[in-house]
């Protein structure tokens, strides 16, 4: 006579698999949707306006990991069942530096730098803390 409980486990091991499987799809929607805007605020806006979305972008990865409490990874490991967010932590940094390159005189490039290394020191202590794995070697 089979137990009652196998079957349970069955079905939660079958729910858990399903809200794996809609997560994956969910971060897959962000990831190209936060790159979509990255794109079209580098395309149509000009200017110090197109540096506020691109900016903001890596943080909204940040909170979105955060609010996820272990459930999303701001890293893709190979087998990871856990959705990841990638693309808009890391891909914002390249396109502001292309706007940087295109805005900023070579002669105000030492104050830009400090700038950039003291928001990338902020940037990755929120990232950690959001992401507890993130420090970790595979």
């Amino acid at each position: 006579m089979p137990s009652h409980g196998s079957g349970i486990m069955q079905v939660t091991e079958n729910l858990e698999g399903l809200r794996r499987k809609s997560e994956k799809r969910y971060a897959l929607l962000a990831n190209l949707g936060l790159l979509a805007g990255a794109v079209a605020g580098l395309i149509f806006l000009r200017g110090k306006l197109s540096i506020l979305p691109l900016a903001a972008l890596p943080w909204i990865a940040i909170l979105l990991v955060f609010r996820s409490k272990g459930g999303w990874k701001l890293d893709h490991r190979k087998n990871d069942p856990n959705p990841s967010l990638p693309l808009p932590f890391l891909l914002p940094g390249f396109f502001l530096l292309l706007v940087t390159i295109d805005d900023i005189h070579p002669a105000q490039w030492p104050h830009a730098l400090g700038l950039t290394l003291t928001l990338a020191a902020v940037l990755s202590t929120a990232a950690i803390k959001a992401d507890r794995e993130l420090g970790e070697k595979p």
